[in-house]
């Protein structure tokens, strides 16, 4: 089965790809428009609330294919029998990556972390660095070579 619910965090790029709007003009000639989307603004496509949590739930019908945004009472209510699954990111460091860390200076300093790193392992546990769950967590990684595990232990925000 395909159907499922994937559970993005709110600041994937998905949420930031422009929107692409068909449009008749009055000589009959097609217009194409593109709109950013505020990132902040994202709207459940079956109740259409504004959705505030870190979470957006997708509704998927087709692999790599989101159909809409779904707010969590409308999963509950309308979707509730279907697999809820965790978007993340499978990184792997390219050869440009590992040049780019190596002319930072922190690596020049410390070679053995770089060693570590084109292992595919993390600088801070050792352990091999796994899945990411967006975007800014590959690019952390790519800045300190530490892995999602320890990005969540280091970098925890704290309430008013």
């Amino acid at each position: 089965m395909t159907e499922h619910i994937l559970k993005v965090p709110r600041s994937s790029d998905i949420f930031s790809i422009p929107a692409k709007f068909v449009s008749i003009d009055n000589d009959g000639k097609l217009q194409f428009t593109m709109l950013s989307r505020p990132r902040n603004v994202i709207l459940c496509d079956g109740c259409n609330e504004k959705i505030d949590s870190e979470y957006i739930y997708c509704l998927v019908f087709t692999e790599g294919y989101i159909h809409s945004a779904q707010c969590q009472k409308c999963v509950d209510e309308y979707f509730s029998d279907l697999p809820v699954k965790t978007y993340e990111i499978e990184y792997q460091l390219n050869s440009e990556d590992i040049h780019e860390m190596s002319q930072k200076s922190f690596f020049n300093v410390n070679r053995y972390l770089l060693d570590i790193i084109k292992e595919g392992k993390c600088a801070c546990c050792r352990e091999p660095i796994g899945k990411f769950k967006d975007e800014i967590s590959v690019r952390e990684y790519k800045i300190s070579g530490i892995c999602q595990t320890c990005q969540d232990k280091t970098f925890v925000e704290y309430g008013d």
